[in-house]
């Protein structure tokens, strides 16, 4: 492939942006499909290095395109930026004080304490709000897969601690039954990528073979399987970002238990979720107060709040990705 599907379509004068080198690899096939429609839909092109970029704008500052950036005389000639959704929990590289200096601006999706906060974009349904559906069971939902991180400020140890103690909690996603010999060999791989900033290094292993006291196998449609719950779980990566998931439990219906950023600092009504420490004792105690909400109250609120809410205009996917495609 040595042009991006599409380009003879649009005029010479259209912005071509290199994304990295990763992103036109064969399997990554799904991504770049994905680049390509943002780029229809905004006017762009995603090209190669050779292919005569003028700008450049990598997503998550892989190692691998920094480098291909930084090697390349041309590539260093043009307009640098970059947008990061992954914490640092996932990339402990973007600890590295040099990234500041090489690229102009780094976007810092869905960061409340960042300089400028820009939204992690997300698809809200074209139909809200949705209906209520059957009735709903008295548990709570816990939809993640069981990943390792030995990086500081990891948040999946947690995950395993409230997946194996809480008995009203039914948990779904991969890697929980996934055999001892596996986990251990998951350290290793994720020390080593933890130690490309040392300074940063803790012991992510804790609760390692931990077991969820319900577990009902790999949810299929996210937002139906949550529709069944009156509560669901929402433990970010990090303390970092605030991703998709805790529009997810609003999309659907529930009454959110959340540990991650403040949710507070970005105007979200305090009724709407219950806010937990990033300790077991304090999740296992929101998640009480939250099973004894009225649910068809907490319904009615919710309803009433987010179709027309301030968190459909910042974070809704076509605004949410302009900012960070056409930034002001």
């Amino acid at each position: 492939m040595s042009r991006a599907p599409g380009e003879e379509r649009h005029p010479n004068s259209i912005k071509k942006i290199y994304m990295g080198d990763r992103i036109f690899r064969p399997e990554n096939e799904r991504y770049l499909s994905h680049w390509i429609n943002v780029g229809n839909e905004f006017h762009f092109l995603v090209v190669r290095a050779e292919e005569g970029p003028n700008e450049i704008l990598l997503h998550n500052l892989r190692i691998p395109d920094l480098l291909r950036v930084l090697s390349n005389k041309y590539l260093r000639s043009l307009p640098r930026r970059a947008f990061v959704t992954e914490p640092k929990v996932v990339l402990p590289h973007l600890h590295w004080p040099v990234l500041r200096r090489v690229f102009r601006e780094i976007l810092w999706l869905g960061r409340p304490q960042a300089e400028k906060t820009y939204a992690n974009p997300y698809k809200f349904p074209s139909a809200m709000p949705l209906e209520m559906g059957q009735e709903r069971k008295q548990a709570a939902a816990f939809i993640f897969s069981n990943k390792i991180s030995m990086t500081k400020g990891e948040l999946y140890t947690l995950r395993r601690q409230v997946a194996s103690s809480a008995t009203n909690v039914e948990v779904f996603g991969s890697g929980w039954n996934r055999p001892l010999g596996q986990r251990l060999a998951m350290v290793v791989k994720e020390t080593g990528i933890a130690l490309v900033n040392p300074m940063t290094l803790r012991n992510g292993a804790r609760n390692l073979n931990a077991a969820p006291q319900k577990y009902l196998g790999v949810a299929g449609d996210k937002i139906c399987t949550l529709r069944d719950y009156k509560v669901c779980i929402v433990i970010e990566n990090s303390l970092e970002s605030v991703t998709e998931k805790i529009f997810d439990a609003w999309v659907a219906g529930c009454i959110p238990v959340y540990v991650g950023p403040d949710l507070a600092s970005l105007d979200f009504p305090s009724s709407l979720f219950i806010q937990a420490a990033p300790e077991l004792d304090s999740v296992l105690h929101s998640l009480d107060l939250a099973l004894r909400m009225n649910h068809e109250q907490y319904k009615k609120e919710l309803d009433n709040w987010l179709p027309n809410s301030k968190a459909i205009e910042f974070w809704s996917w076509k605004i949410g990705m302009n900012r960070v495609i056409n930034p002001q």
